[in-house]
């Protein structure tokens, strides 16, 4: 049988097998292992490395980011400052506007006051010259004598009185 023959050549497989595994394992243990090892090592390093690299970042993207809010809100309350401050200028200069207006209003109404005042009385003087006008015609045409000037005027004037009406009224 031929599995059989094989048992004189057993010895010698098991030799070469044993050695080739003893000097594999030597050369895993002494080159190759170290190698992967050091490539961890050195890949876990990079890691930690990176890790603390992005730590460091994030800190001082915190640090950035909080600079920038404490930024923000000073302009924020800065502008609000601002704002209030112009309306108080406007509301203050709205203020001294309106007086100068009511001022100016009062003192064109006074002037219109006294224009009106004057009018009226120019007013009354005339009506009164054409009373005194029209009397003295109406009593020359309805009587039929003529009256003076100052008669007639008298007579007006006496009327007037009656009734209440006064030319500074």
């Amino acid at each position: 049988m031929p599995q059989l023959e094989q048992i004189d050549t057993y010895l010698s497989q098991v030799f070469w097998t044993a050695l080739c595994f003893g000097i594999l394992w030597i050369v895993m243990w002494k080159v190759t292992l170290p190698r992967i090892a050091m490539a961890l090592e050195q890949r876990q390093s990079r890691l930690d490395d990176d890790l603390e690299r992005a730590a460091q970042v994030k800190t001082e993207a915190d640090t950035v980011r909080e600079g920038y809010e404490k930024a923000l809100a000073d302009a924020h309350a800065e502008g609000q400052a601002a704002i209030r401050k112009q309306i108080a200028e406007m509301n203050e200069a709205s203020v001294q506007r309106h007086a100068e207006l009511t001022e100016a209003l009062a003192k064109r109404i006074k002037e219109a006051e006294i224009t009106i005042a004057a009018e009226k009385t120019r007013a009354m003087e005339s009506v009164r010259e054409v009373a005194v006008e029209t009397a003295s015609a109406a009593t020359e045409r309805l009587v039929g004598v003529s009256v003076d000037a100052e008669s007639a005027r008298k007579a007006v004037d006496s009327a007037l009185s009656k009734t209440g009406t006064e030319a500074g009224d």
